[in-house]
């Protein structure tokens, strides 16, 4: 990721295990996608959507909102690699110094 710096390293099996997780769905590799490809760290949940719904052709914006406020983002942010406010519509990024090497593995297979 250009720019920005990954902040959250992970130290035992429980949590290479939650970021495996995290890395698990389309879904949530599109929002990290997004992240890695940009130079932003922060996002609505609205812009994120609008992403997902570019990526997933049988979906509607307000349903990638959807799926996103209530199913991915608490696993990314349980993941430590986002922090969302769902009341604001803002998603941060903190990273992961494996993020984009899974994204590559990902998209090579």
């Amino acid at each position: 990721m250009t720019g920005n710096t990954p902040m959250t390293p992970f130290n035992d099996e429980a949590d290479t295990d939650t970021l495996l997780e995290a890395f698990k769905t389309v879904e949530r590799r599109t929002v990290l996608e997004y992240f890695e490809d940009t130079e932003s760290t922060t996002v609505t949940i609205t812009e994120l959507a609008k992403t997902l719904r570019t990526k997933l052709d049988d979906i509607s914006e307000r349903e990638a909102k959807t799926i996103l406020y209530h199913n991915h983002l608490p696993v990314l942010d349980e993941a430590k690699l986002v922090t969302y406010t769902p009341s604001e519509d803002v998603v941060t990024y903190h990273g992961h110094p494996l993020a984009n090497t899974l994204l590559q593995v990902e998209q090579e297979t």
